[in-house]
């Protein structure tokens, strides 16, 4: 997982940046480009995709123009290796959340997983589990939920990385439908869309107002509302129902 700050390694200048180098001039820039490519991505956080040009991601990464320019050869090129670079970075962190369901059931295996007491009690962890992906109070945490949006946002506007986040789409959609199949819900499939939706709308809520604790409470209550719905529990808190349909 990257960090939110740039890498401070200074990448080679131009005349140093010939087709024609040693091992340690390779290795020295494998880490200017990784320092660009983290830069670049902080230039995204701060000032979106359309922030991204060379000198900007220059004063960032501490590595000239020349030699950005270098290695990328045009601010497309830079934008599409830093998205990439995003994904790689954060794979087991998505690793990690994508398997929250098996993770959860693990804590419960031996028991009745269709007795109403137990399943309101799988409710009650699977909320923490999720508040902590929606609303991360880690500035890492905070970062991959921002700048999934905004690499979404590119999407919408340009279809940039519109195949490789219906992938991503798609892993995180199978994983709850698991976990649904495995609670024997009515619809996993559908089931799984509209549990999907609603992280999706609470993770944007949350990138888009401050993380305080009445926004986190309002989450809370909706993810639990939308589970409790999905698994069948009736005693549902009056709290929740009107989070749910606010």
């Amino acid at each position: 997982m990257p960090d939110v700050s740039p890498n401070s390694n200074s990448g080679p200048s131009s005349e140093e940046a010939k087709p024609d180098v040693t091992l340690s001039d390779r290795s020295d820039g494998r880490a200017s480009q990784q320092a660009i490519l983290q830069a670049t991505l902080d230039v995204v956080l701060r000032d979106g995709v359309g922030g991204v040009k060379y000198k900007t991601v220059a004063d960032r990464s501490g590595v000239s123009h020349s030699a950005i320019a270098y290695y990328f050869k045009d601010i497309p090129s830079l934008i599409n290796k830093a998205f990439t670079y995003y994904l790689d970075s954060y794979a087991e962190t998505m690793k990690f959340r994508r398997n929250m369901g098996k993770r959860i059931l693990k804590k419960f295996k031996g028991q009745d997983v269709m007795s109403p007491l137990i399943r309101q009690k799988i409710v009650e962890v699977y909320v923490e589990e999720a508040l902590d992906i929606v609303a991360s109070p880690s500035d890492k945490g905070q970062a991959f939920m921002k700048l999934d949006q905004l690499f979404r946002n590119e999407t919408e506007r340009h279809g940039y990385f519109k195949e490789e986040l219906s992938r991503q789409d798609k892993m995180d959609m199978e994983a709850i439908e698991w976990f649904f199949g495995k609670l024997q819900t009515p619809n996993p499939e559908l089931d799984a869309f509209q549990m999907m939706s609603v992280l999706w709308l609470c993770s944007v809520s949350m990138i888009n107002n401050a993380h305080d604790d009445a926004s986190r409470l309002y989450m809370k209550q909706r993810i639990a509302y939308t589970l409790s719905s999905i698994m069948g529990l009736s005693d549902i808190s009056a709290e929740d129902k009107n989070a749910a349909a606010s």
